[in-house]
């Protein structure tokens, strides 16, 4: 599935897929610096409860965890080199917890966050962004109710 919104939309898409999310849920977003991965987490999580300006991005720190009607695991991987690095921060592990992750560039170690929503974003120009939505590895019912999200 694919959508292409104005920046002013993005609460609004922020909300569609929010409203989808359930404990132990994990949405891998992956694209270029800039697309918008942080931005769109900071709108979910406040869906969640969590004040937008209380959400930064983890990239120096990999996780961040804040509480609000569901605990969001804030997740970058951008500057862990290796799967063996990643797997000695625990972050793996903590999936087992009651929350929803968040995993900002889960392109770079996929394999370790099965099953999960895929979100790539894409630049179309300043204002406007691509969002292509891959729940392809999610049980079949959930994979349905994805497909009704943006019609």
């Amino acid at each position: 599935m694919e959508i292409t919104y104005h920046y002013d939309e993005l609460p609004k898409v922020a909300e569609a897929i929010a409203q989808l999310l359930i404990p132990s849920d994990v949405v891998g977003l992956s694209g270029d610096l800039g697309a918008g991965k942080t931005t769109l987490i900071k709108s979910i999580a406040s869906f969640f409860g969590i004040p937008r300006d209380e959400v930064t991005s983890p990239t120096y720190v990999y996780q961040h965890i804040y509480k609000g009607q569901l605990d969001i695991h804030h997740v970058d991987l951008y500057r862990i080199s290796d799967e063996q690095t990643l797997l000695g921060l625990g972050i793996v592990e903590a999936m087992e917890e009651n929350g929803i992750f968040l995993v900002e560039w889960i392109d770079r170690f996929p394999a370790c966050f099965t099953p999960y929503l895929h979100i790539r974003l894409e630049v179309v120009d300043q204002d406007t962004r691509k969002i292509k939505i891959d729940a392809s590895g999610w049980p079949l019912s959930r994979q349905q109710s994805w497909q009704k999200v943006f019609v």
